[in-house]
């Protein structure tokens, strides 16, 4: 067990972290002019559906013309857009025209919210505090189907973000045009002001000529393109409201496995705007809100746990801040059986505060764990912020608890430099059953660190980081990889573009790194080096080919492993494209389980993986893929294992905002022969499918009725694990 750092030691580390901090403070730069972008007030709204020809566009100019990004910077786009922008005393309000030459040519996903990728597409941002640290950011493909999230010059993005927009659409023969609105209530900003000034910018994706451009516009000689955006003036007199919402939600779902079950569940969430700029939200019962399930993954040969998304809206909602873009100190899915919780969550213009309480009843009310989170964060000069951040868990009902506190810190520097650090300490304390029935006391202390240094410029990125996390640092509230704990690592990565080809290609990507894993002796454990070599062409392909050379120390053993990765993607038309992944080499396999570590080994793998994304009709699309690897004791050896991996989802968009959708998935993995210990060939042999119909008026106003057939094994039991189900959320305002 290794001791508790003394006062003495702590306090001389923190003294020189503090020296340091103060002197690059002092380096920090500033930033230069932002583009201003007028905006009027409009007395008429628009009618959000897509036709362009409202009295509140009439008379009212486009903003400048976009410029390119990608592939060439500051070039004149090959397709024109016209962009408009208004507001009133509620809303927000865009309007694109998107001229295109070959309409057929157009990508757009048939999906609910959300659920696309690769669509040709306009986006915009709203950085409501001029902060240049974060922005609201919303894309929108030709469907009129938004994709919604937060963006953080940390490195963080939070894809739970979910707010009301309202889009209308229209396909042309020669253009296609959006018309959005944006509720202020659904955005935090300070309307304490009378003149608001918000960073601003829009854009553009052309897929077809694998273009994106955009107004203000970007460099890739400055990092920050929070700090690029135009700046909004003109937006006066506007309020967010003190809002009121709540969502209920209801499911009655039948489940037939041995026994016939009727389950009805039922729970609310509670939002309050005390502010524009402070949310206080409780929640009983929260919803889980998972009506897709989690793609199956092959758990075979796993050293770390599966990083799990975190889709209830309770904690989903507004968690953005407790994320620091390094240490994942907090992860909710940890709360696994939530009975009810409080939050508080606020955004101030150089300040952020977050609140989160709620008491867990674990898998089949087999705990009582209560956690408490705590997050303070504050901006400093332009582009900086340092935070605290603390968690306590504590099981109720046994004798455990882990408390952590941490400080973080992002500093931007002159020349395009930026330096993020983490350190957090942990204490953990339980009791441990003796051989004479009693218990013991165990307390458990442990100081982590994390600190990177990068710098990116037009032509490359290059960054060096070191962490270390004893062998006694947890995360009661967090996810800390397993082949982390007791390490010391140091990292070197170098990433270099070559842009401006005349013929056939649009960039090149060259990516080298190496990283060093020590013990807390600092005697050296593990080493990787990785070579990844990109091309992007003008023909909307892209391939990829990556080098990776790794030596793992796992349970006292080592194993030393080379792998080749090439991987390919290719866009035939806005209707169809497709994609392969393939990799071969020797690898670790770390055992058939954690009782059973012992017959580890290097072996040698084949795995492919390929896919296909069509519309194979104007409503109805599809995206299908499968994977294979095969595992052997040595190259041209006998085989260990092997394993199939398949999803196939089709949607049929039925009418606007109402989807039909099946998804259908499964996974092989089998042994070859029965081991020393018995363990039968078969592994694992799953089977699902799902039908879903929904109709979702907004991201927390939706019905479903579907049907879901799981752990098909044979066709014997096709029905024994059945669950037809009916859920309705309503997000309700006052």
């Amino acid at each position: 067990m290794t001791q508790k750092p003394s006062f003495k030691e702590t306090f001389a580390f923190l003294k020189r972290i503090l020296i340091l901090f103060i002197f690059l403070i002092l380096s920090c730069n500033e930033l230069t002019a932002k583009t201003e972008i007028p905006i009027t007030r409009t007395n008429i709204p628009p009618k959000i559906d897509g036709i362009i020809d409202d009295d509140a566009w009439k008379n009212r100019k486009p903003l400048p013309e976009l410029v390119t990004y990608n592939p060439i910077e500051g070039q004149k786009p090959k397709e024109k857009t016209d962009v408009y922008i208004t507001y009133d005393d509620n809303y927000f309000y865009l309007a694109f025209i998107c001229y295109d030459s070959n309409i057929s040519q157009l990508k757009a996903t048939v999906a609910p919210r959300e659920a696309w990728s690769g669509d040709d597409m306009i986006a915009f941002a709203f950085d409501t505090f001029n902060s240049n640290r974060e922005a609201y950011i919303i894309n929108i493909n030709p469907y009129g189907n938004p994709k919604d999230f937060i963006s953080s010059i940390s490195g963080y993005t939070d894809y739970n973000w979910d707010i009301i927009i309202h889009t209308g659409t229209k396909i042309y023969k020669d253009c296609w045009t959006v018309e959005v609105a944006i509720p202020f209530n659904s955005l935090s900003f300070d309307d304490s002001k009378e003149n608001q000034e918000w960073g601003f910018y829009c854009l553009r994706k052309d897929r077809k000529n694998n273009e994106t451009s955009i107004y203000p516009a970007w460099t890739r000689k400055i990092r920050n393109y929070f700090a690029q955006a135009g700046v909004l003036k003109g937006l006066k007199n506007i309020k967010s409201g003190k809002n009121l919402e709540f969502l209920p939600y209801l499911l009655s779902s039948y489940l037939d496995r041995e026994n016939r079950e009727h389950n009805y569940d039922i729970g609310i969430n509670v939002n309050y705007n005390i502010s524009s700029k402070l949310t206080l939200s409780t929640t009983f019962n929260p919803d889980y809100s998972q009506i897709e399930a989690d793609p199956l993954n092959i758990d075979i040969n796993q050293r770390n746990p599966f990083w799990l998304e975190e889709k209830r809206p309770f904690f989903s909602q507004g968690m953005d801040i407790f994320n620091t873009g390094m240490l994942d100190i907090v992860y909710t899915r940890n709360i696994v059986n939530p009975i009810s919780g409080i939050k508080i969550c606020g955004k101030y213009p150089n300040f952020s505060l977050g609140v989160v309480s709620a008491l867990d009843k674990g898998i089949n009310d087999n705990k009582n764990d209560l956690y408490n989170l705590l997050r303070i964060k504050k901006n400093i000069l332009k582009e900086s912020s340092v935070g605290l951040l603390a968690t306590f868990n504590d099981d109720l009902n046994n004798y455990y608890s882990n408390r952590v506190f941490s400080i973080d810190a992002v500093l931007a520097f002159p020349h395009n430099y930026t330096l993020k650090w983490q350190s957090a300490y942990s204490q953990t304390k339980s009791k441990e059953e003796q051989s004479d029935s009693t218990y013991s006391e165990i307390n458990k202390h442990a100081l982590a660190h994390l600190i990177s240094f990068e710098r990116q410029s037009e032509s490359m990125f290059s960054a060096i980081w070191m962490n270390s996390f004893p062998e006694n640092f947890q995360l009661g509230s967090g996810y800390l990889r397993y082949d982390y704990i007791g390490r010391r690592e140091l990292g070197l990565d170098n990433i270099f573009w070559f842009r401006n080809f005349k013929k056939s290609l649009n960039e090149i990507e060259l990516d080298i790194g190496t990283n060093a894993k020590f013990d807390m002796k600092n005697e050296l454990l593990e080493k990787y080096a990785w070579t990844d070599l990109e091309f992007d062409w003008k023909n909307n392909f892209w391939n990829e080919i990556n080098l990776n050379l790794n030596h793992d120390h796992f349970k006292e053993k080592d194993f030393y492993s080379t792998e080749l990765e090439i991987n390919a993607h290719k866009r035939i038309s806005g209707q169809f494209d497709y994609w392969f992944d393939s990799s071969t080499g020797s690898k670790p396999y770390y055992g058939d389980s954690e009782l059973n570590w012992n017959n580890s080994f290097t072996g040698w793998h084949y795995y492919l993986e390929t896919g296909i994304n069509a519309k194979i009709f104007k409503r109805i699309s599809i995206s299908s893929k499968i994977a294979k690897e095969d595992f052997y004791f040595s190259f041209k050896a006998k085989r260990k294992y092997y394993s199939y991996n398949f999803r196939n989802k089709i949607t049929w968009m039925i009418a606007n905002k109402m989807h039909l959708r099946n998804i259908t998935q499964g996974k092989y993995v089998k042994l070859n022969f029965k081991d020393e210990y018995g363990l039968d060939g078969t592994l694992n042999k799953t089977f699902s499918t799902s039908l879903l119909l929904s109709y979702e008026y907004s991201p927390l106003s939706n019905i479903y009725f579907g049907c879901n057939l799981n752990n098909i094994s044979n066709y014997h039991n096709i029905f024994g694990d059945i669950q037809i189900f009916f859920k309705i959320n309503y997000l309700g305002n006052l």
